[in-house]
């Protein structure tokens, strides 16, 4: 009785032997199909990965913007150059239309900021306004609001 179960155990086919047979035989039938879907999955890949650069390309020309503005800024706080402050409103205004997440969200808080010490008082609200409505807790929302009780005392 025992050698009839290992019988049937070893004429049972391995799943796995069989997969690969099938797989083996429908590869050696369908070269062309197989290649040609190859080439479109490494073409597929190298899309996905270029744009992957692409996208880390931009978002560190934001942050270079970014951070040339704030640097302007802080050199008109220091030396009150009128000059520093137009050039960081310029390069600020440039990152914030680049809608790049919370790059976005700091341009706009500087640019508020350079309205108010502009005296354009309605358009430093509005873009207050516009900022306390993000995530509730985040640093960025509560500035927003702190800035907002100040403007309308």
């Amino acid at each position: 009785m025992a050698k009839k179960k290992i019988k049937k155990e070893v004429e049972k086919t391995d799943i796995l032997l069989k997969f690969v047979e099938i797989a083996l035989t429908f590869i050696r039938k369908n070269m062309r199909l197989c290649i040609l879907g190859a080439l479109i999955v490494i073409v597929i890949c190298s899309g996905v990965y270029g744009y992957t650069i692409y996208e880390k390309k931009q978002h560190e020309k934001s942050q270079a913007m970014l951070f040339q503005g704030i640097e302007h800024f802080e050199q008109y706080t220091l030396t009150g150059k009128e000059e520093n402050l137009n050039r960081a409103e310029e390069l600020l205004t440039q990152s914030a239309r680049q809608k790049r997440g919370n790059i976005q969200r700091i341009a706009k808080l500087y640019l508020a900021k350079i309205s108010y010490i502009k005296e354009k008082k309605e358009e430093a609200k509005k873009i207050y306004e516009d900022l306390r409505h993000g995530p509730p807790g985040d640093i960025v929302t509560i500035l927003a609001e702190k800035a907002l009780k100040q403007i309308e005392k």
